[in-house]
This record gives C-alpha cells, sequence and structure tokens, in this order.
C-alpha cells in the first residue's frame, strides 16, 4: 500500500498536477502526501569563477530572486490545491479518514533533500512540464529519485486530466517486459497499482539476454498476487520505437553513471575539489565539436552566446528559439572574469535552417543583450 507519498515540487505550472496524481493514489490507500520544495542557496547554487574565487554579485542577485519566486509559486500551488480538495492539513502519522498531506520547504541541494526525503517514502510522484528547460530540471529530479532514493517514481504527463488519473487507477495496464533487474523492481513496486484491473498485458520487448525470466515468468508470478494477466509480443520495429528505446537506454546509462559519481566521488570531495572539477569539465565541454545528437540520436547544432544580463538574454530569446527551431536545451552556464556571462544551447535546427540563419536569430532576438554569438 501506498502509505506515504512524496510529491517534489519545483514551481512549476506541473506541480498542481503531481499533486492531483498523488491525491488520487492517496485516497485509494488513505494515505499521507508530503510535498516538498528545495528553498535554494544562490550562494552554493551559482557558477563561481574560478579564476578570481568569487561569485558575480548580480548573478548572485538575479539567483536569489528566482529562488524566492520559485518557493512562493510552490507554496501557493499546494495552498490552493488542499483548498480545492478538501484535503486535511497534518504532519502526524495519526488515522485519518482520509488522505492528508503537508508542505515541507526545506534550505539546501534539490539532490540532497530528494535523496534524504525520498528513501523514507513509498512512491514518489512527479509531472513532466512541457517546457524543455523546466523539463531538464525534473529530468534530473528523477534521476536522484531513481538511484540516490531508490524508490520508485510515478511521472505524471503535465496534461493528465481527472478522467486520466482514472484510467491510470483502474483501467488496463501494460507492462514493457524484458526480464532485466530493473524490470522486476518496478512490477514489485507498481504491484499495489496493478490489483483489480480489467486487464493487464506483459508486452514482450525483444532485447532481453538468455537466462532471464520470461514474459509468461512474469504472468505466472503476476498470478499468484491475484493479478491476471497475458502476454503480448513486441519487436521494438518502426523509427518511433527504435528512438525510444535509444534514448530509454542512453538515459540509463547516464543517468546511473552520473549517480554513482556523484554518490562515489562528489560526495567526498571539498569546495575548492569541485570547482576545480567543475572548470575542467566546462572546458572539455567546450572543446566537444558544435554538431552533437540528442537521445533519440537527431543531430544538434551548439551555439555559445556572451551576454551582459542572462535574465534579460534569456527572457527575449527562448521563446524565439521555440517558435523557430525544432527543438533546444540549455546546456551550461558560465560567467567571466569580465563581468559577462556564456550561455550554450544545443539547437535542432529545421531543414531549411542553415547554422548562420540560427546565429542571425540568436543575435537578434537576444539584442541588446547579446554581445557575441558564434558556432563551437
Amino acid at each position: 500500500m501506498f502509505k506515504h507519498i512524496l510529491v517534489p515540487l519545483f514551481g512549476l505550472d506541473s506541480d498542481r498536477t503531481a499533486l492531483d496524481a498523488a491525491l488520487a493514489i492517496a485516497r485509494a490507500h488513505q494515505g499521507h502526501i508530503q510535498a516538498l520544495h528545495a528553498v535554494a542557496d544562490p550562494l552554493k547554487t551559482t557558477p563561481l569563477m574560478v579564476d578570481v574565487g568569487v561569485a558575480i554579485a548580480e548573478v548572485v542577485a538575479a539567483a536569489e530572486r528566482h529562488a524566492e519566486a520559485r518557493s512562493a509559486q510552490a507554496k501557493s500551488a499546494f495552498d490552493g490545491w488542499l483548498r480545492a480538495n478538501n484535503v486535511t492539513l497534518a504532519d502526524l502519522p495519526e488515522p485519518h479518514p482520509s488522505a492528508t498531506a503537508e508542505f515541507r520547504a526545506e534550505k539546501g541541494q534539490e539532490s540532497e533533500l530528494l535523496a534524504r526525503f525520498g528513501r523514507l517514502t513509498d512512491l514518489i510522484v512527479m509531472a513532466r512540464p512541457k517546457s524543455e528547460q523546466a523539463l531538464d530540471l525534473v529530468a534530473v529530479a528523477v534521476e536522484d529519485a531513481l538511484f540516490a532514493a531508490g524508490r520508485p517514481v510515478l511521472l505524471i504527463p503535465s496534461d493528465c486530466t481527472p478522467a486520466h488519473l482514472e484510467a491510470m487507477l483502474r483501467g488496463s495496464a501494460v507492462i514493457s517486459w524484458n526480464g532485466s533487474v530493473e524490470a522486476i523492481r518496478s512490477i514489485n513496486a507498481a504491484l499495489t497499482l496493478l490489483r483489480d484491473r480489467p486487464r493487464v498485458r506483459v508486452i514482450n520487448v525483444q532485447d532481453s539476454h538468455a537466462g532471464v525470466q520470461s514474459a509468461a515468468d512474469l504472468v505466472h508470478y503476476l498470478a499468484w498476487h491475484g493479478i491476471p494477466a497475458s502476454v503480448a509480443e513486441a519487436e521494438g520495429q518502426g523509427s518511433i520505437a527504435e528512438k525510444r528505446l535509444r534514448r530509454a537506454r542512453q538515459l540509463a546509462r547516464t543517468g546511473t553513471f552520473v549517480a554513482q559519481i556523484d554518490q562515489e566521488v562528489f560526495r567526498n570531495m571539498t569546495r575548492e575539489q569541485l570547482e576545480g572539477v567543475a572548470a575542467r569539465a566546462w572546458k572539455r565541454a567546450l572543446d566537444q565539436p558544435n554538431l552533437t545528437q540528442n537521445g533519440d540520436g537527431e543531430p544538434e547544432t551548439r551555439i555559445r552566446v556572451r551576454t551582459n544580463d542572462i535574465a534579460a538574454m534569456r527572457q527575449n530569446l527562448e521563446p524565439r528559439l521555440d517558435g523557430q527551431v525544432k527543438a533546444w536545451r540549455l546546456i551550461a552556464l558560465a560567467p567571466k572574469p569580465d563581468g559577462s556571462e556564456v550561455a550554450e544551447y544545443a539547437v535542432q535546427i529545421k531543414k531549411k535552417t542553415t547554422p548562420e540563419d540560427l546565429l542571425t536569430l540568436v543575435r537578434a532576438a537576444g539584442a541588446p543583450h547579446v554581445t557575441e554569438a558564434e558556432l563551437v
């Protein structure tokens, strides 16, 4: 049963969707929802200028304003959701006839707090935001929850409706199965959600290794838990399936690697050592060629932008990118000794657009805050 559900709040529009999904599950189990917001410390989250060892005052101030705005939005979303759904506010494990909830704002690193609070919960619920920039933030949190906290994560689409939530709890279910350890752990975490379904189908993905449990073995195992299921075959053919498989494998490799490095190496390093590693990693990233690939194998053009006002530049430029390119993502931000900042983007341009057209767009859309733009 899901008696304790953790919902990280990021100060995004998708927070309310995550709370709604958690409530649908909590009401079915008379569970408790703990909404957690990490209050960022600008002095720790703002990149430092390694050459001089001090943070840019303007960048710190901008980061502080951004953190305050996110905190206010997270609390507002929780308060509005609490009132709209008539949920009982409680923070003690006492019997209640229905779901209860609490809001906690803790100062610290988001990854550390998610690992700390996530290890003692039954389920972590997050909602997938629409914007690419916000999606990166939530993707990192999902990795932290899976690899650092080691708990199951339920990721909800941002446009999830009450009808979708009802189907999530009581509709048919599909299991993508390859017999891996990760798949087995996911099944055990989801047993409560799989019960009392009108239909459960196990899709046997044909990329499993010899010697692992088959889909028929899983159906037999589920039957012991009172969950009738049937087997279906899926070859994973077609460009969409292939892209999704490549993306999932890449995320698994990247997420596991980053989480292991963070837990086994970074956590034992001093601040000075971490700053040195960050500087070296940034230099290495800048030395990479300008044409890369995203997780789906699509080519990306990398562009570096120098600005005198990072917040204003992004506010002007990024909405234009949304409308003029296929996809984009912000790779890194770094301050420079002269007081300027450098932002690096990876962009999927449209077929009829050239890299030079992209440069022209960036210079025009980011004006007057873009002082230099170049392909890297």
